[in-house]
């Protein structure tokens, strides 16, 4: 039986509040667009970039963990003997 704690996906969490500030960056952008202050819009567009990168590496070193832990149990099973002879 899984705690309360346990049962939380902190990954899930983080990357949910990161997509929600992107759409409020993507949001600003807009509106200092619309309002011709480009300093500004430059400034939200680049940390909506960052934020974009950030959860583009954070899954793939994500994937990467997964990949290794497959590659590690693959690894550590022993051979089995076939049925058939020599391959």
């Amino acid at each position: 039986m899984k705690s309360l704690l346990q049962k939380i996906d902190l990954r899930r969490i983080a990357r949910s509040i990161v997509i929600l500030m992107m759409g409020m960056q993507f949001g600003l952008i807009i509106v200092f667009l619309a309002a011709s202050q480009m300093t500004q819009a430059s400034s939200a567009f680049t940390l909506f970039i960052l934020m974009f990168l950030a959860l583009f590496f954070e899954s793939k070193a994500h994937n990467l963990k997964k990949q290794n832990e497959n590659l590690a149990d693959f690894l550590n099973t022993p051979p089995t003997d076939s049925e058939g002879g020599e391959a």
